[in-house]
């Protein structure tokens, strides 16, 4: 159930480039969005994934201890919503400026670069907090929301782009991004109020008791920079490469990601919820090593044929989601040669996300940050 609820809400989400390439096809547009789209993902993958996979364990541990768990999430959100929204302010003032001599855009399309990114900024804090609401309702296994949550985003989106997109352009899509992501949060937050596993606390202090979560959560932060910063580099090569290369990068990244979004927000989901429980309750250490053996074997062996069949049917594949969308036929060869060679990574990226969730649980946050730094060497 956790795992379809998941799959059905991601899925809907994956589906939102094949709608895009279908109204806007490749264009200087499509490119200025993706690249603003691309920053501003890399800031919001640094920590709302950080924020919603550390807190399980935490709040695995503090129930096992018997402790407030209402205060200490009674914290983490404000503190969460505080730090986010300067640093994405930051991070947009900065990327702003450095767009000239960072990017090779065409001067005249810098204004719509600026304004995608304007536009799109408000995503971090939205989704940061989206993030910690879902971790605090996985921790007490609550899946179904936060999974569907993300479906119901990706509907709005859609329906945003529908709409709009004749009066807006793509920025009917970034409207629809960030007003989805709001509807999201409002929905998770008030499942939160409404739990009756835990009474959510207003503390007194920001910064009492959180020491070991900052510090560990920071850990693998820097992990997440590192592994994170290739797509966002890739996107600022593209922008001399021509009109439409970010676009097409982007639509060939997004066909790729649906086997492995897939696979790390559905069953891998509850990976971390069960062990977490397990290991700090009567399972252990020999519990953990026991399942994640097992779990290994089986994906490695399940990945690599999915990593082999996508590679042999990428054509028809790539001409299946957007050979009807009007893409001029050099853009369409594009994407699927990205396509072929991104697959190439399918089975060490997903082994890779049930070794980090194993770390997770034993909040062993030093091992994630030094793999995501030899991911950014290699």
């Amino acid at each position: 159930m956790a795992t379809a609820a998941n799959n059905l809400g991601k899925g809907l989400g994956l589906v939102v480039p094949f709608f895009i390439a279908d109204w806007f096809s490749s264009s200087s547009a499509t490119d200025a969005f993706f690249f603003a789209y691309a920053w501003v993902t890399f800031i919001t993958l640094i920590f709302a994934p950080v924020l919603e996979s550390v807190v399980v364990p935490f709040i695995a541990e503090e129930r096992a201890a018997g402790r407030d768990v209402g205060q200490f999430v009674g914290r983490l959100l404000p503190l969460t919503a505080i730090s986010l929204a300067a640093l994405s302010l930051s991070g947009w003032a900065l990327i702003s400026l450095l767009l000239p001599w960072v990017t090779r855009f065409p001067p005249g399309e810098l204004p719509l670069v600026r304004r995608c990114l304007a536009e799109l900024t408000p995503l971090v804090p939205l989704t940061a907090l989206s993030s910690l609401i879902a971790g605090t309702l996985n921790a007490y296994r609550s899946f179904a929301l936060p999974g569907l949550s993300a479906g119901v985003r990706a509907a709005i989106v859609l329906a945003c782009g529908w709409l709009l997109r004749d009066h807006l352009g793509i920025r009917a899509i970034s409207l629809g991004y960030v007003a989805g992501e709001l509807i999201r949060l409002l929905l998770l937050f008030a499942a939160l109020l409404a739990s009756p596993r835990l009474r959510l606390r207003r503390a007194d202090s920001l910064f009492r008791g959180m020491g070991e979560f900052v510090r560990k959560a920071g850990q693998q932060t820097v992990g997440m920079v590192a592994s994170e910063l290739s797509p966002i580099v890739d996107k600022m090569m593209a922008t001399g490469l021509g009109v439409g290369a970010i676009s097409s990068l982007s639509y060939a990244e997004r066909l790729y990601l649906i086997p492995v979004i897939f696979s790390s927000t559905g069953f891998l989901t509850t990976f971390l919820s069960h062990w977490s429980h397990g290991y700090y309750g009567e399972d252990g250490s020999a519990g953990l090593k026991r399942s994640l053996s097992r779990s290994l074997r089986w994906t490695a062996l399940l990945a690599a044929g999915a990593s082999a069949l996508l590679i042999l049917v990428h054509r028809p594949l790539v001409g299946l989601a957007y050979g009807r969308t009007g893409f001029p036929a050099e853009s369409l060869r594009q994407v699927a040669l990205l396509y072929a060679v991104m697959n190439l990574a399918l089975l060490p990226q997903i082994l890779s996300y049930i070794l980090t969730r194993a770390f997770l649980t034993i909040k062993n946050t030093r091992a994630i940050r030094n793999l995501g730094i030899i991911r950014l060497a290699g």
